[in-house]
């Protein structure tokens, strides 16, 4: 029996931190190059607001103006549509 509860906690251990870097970081200065590639879009922004901001990559599925609110939900910037 004992041996059967430190597997099932090493097991317990190695979901959870699988399930803790599903997540995957990217600079938002990549992730909007990226959208200006995908989209034939041009972001203006000071590489300096952005440089050191890590956001999780959102849905790949999401139409590109819920991606722009993704952006102002889980940043501290201001993006708009002109």
């Amino acid at each position: 029996m004992k041996g059967r509860g430190l597997r099932f906690v090493s097991y317990l251990v190695v979901c959870i931190s699988i399930l803790g870097h599903s997540q995957e970081k990217v600079s938002l200065q990549q992730f909007i190059s990226d959208l200006e590639s995908r989209y034939d879009v041009k972001f203006s922004y000071s590489i300096i607001d952005v440089k050191d901001v890590l956001i999780d990559i959102p849905d790949e599925n999401l139409a590109f103006e819920a991606i722009i609110t993704y952006l102002n939900e889980n940043t501290d910037l201001n993006f708009k549509l002109i």
